[in-house]
């Protein structure tokens, strides 16, 4: 516990908020490239090409910050750790955007079920 709070003392509290904020508008971009793929119907590769050549100035403004505060937490590779988030971060978005049509389909057939036997559905 100790550990933890003098690492979280590191790291000045405006900078932890630009990283609030960078990685809020990161993610937000993220998500609005994968609702306009969604709206276009585009392949999971297609979406991936798209997400690879987007949000690259919010992502850039996320590793800078990232980097910033894994080296005042002393992390022997603040790069490495800050573009690994970032990748974890795109194929989990990509894996999400896989799945998609299959919760789609579920959801349709939950509809009609729900429509044909609305009892089915009170609870």
């Amino acid at each position: 516990m100790m550990l933890a709070l003098a690492l979280l003392a590191a790291v000045p509290s405006d900078l932890m908020a630009k990283a609030d904020r960078a990685n809020e508008a990161y993610v937000q971009c993220m998500f609005a490239v994968s609702r306009n793929a969604s709206q276009a119907r585009l392949s999971a590769a297609e979406f991936e090409a798209r997400l690879t050549r987007s949000c690259l100035a919010e992502q850039r403004v996320t590793r800078e910050i990232g980097i910033r505060i894994f080296t005042l937490r002393g992390n022997r590779d603040p790069a490495g750790t800050a573009d690994g988030l970032i990748r974890q971060t795109r194929e989990q978005l990509i894996a999400q955007y896989r799945k998609a049509p299959e919760i789609e389909r579920s959801l349709e057939q939950l509809a009609e079920i729900c429509r044909t036997r609305p009892k089915a559905c009170a609870d």
